[in-house]
């Protein structure tokens, strides 16, 4: 499985976000960065999360052999009020087919 961050928006310039597996830490994710974790086969779950903010959950399904592939945000430019409003749809989060 591989996350790449995406260098826009500018909110959470210099803080990484915590990864999250089937409800454990595996890691952090920082701008710009492409990461990769090995996961089994199977039935998933995959969160990020940032202070008192994340993404909602997102389930996926991975065959034996295959590749899931996410990009991942900051939903808004101005962090505060974003975070405030909407703290469990902070990052944005999404199944992709390539990384490009």
């Amino acid at each position: 499985m591989t996350i790449k961050r995406r260098a826009w928006p500018l909110a959470d310039l210099m803080r990484s976000y915590s990864v999250w597996i089937d409800a454990q830490k595996v890691g952090e994710i920082r701008r710009r960065q492409r990461r990769n974790w090995e996961v089994e086969p199977g039935h998933h779950t995959l969160q990020l999360k940032i202070d008192w903010c994340e993404s909602p959950a997102l389930e996926f399904d991975l065959a034996a052999e295959a590749e899931a592939l996410f990009v991942c945000k900051a939903q808004g430019t101005t962090t505060t009020l974003y975070s405030l409003r909407r703290p469990g749809e902070y990052i944005r989060l999404e199944r992709v087919e390539s990384l490009s």
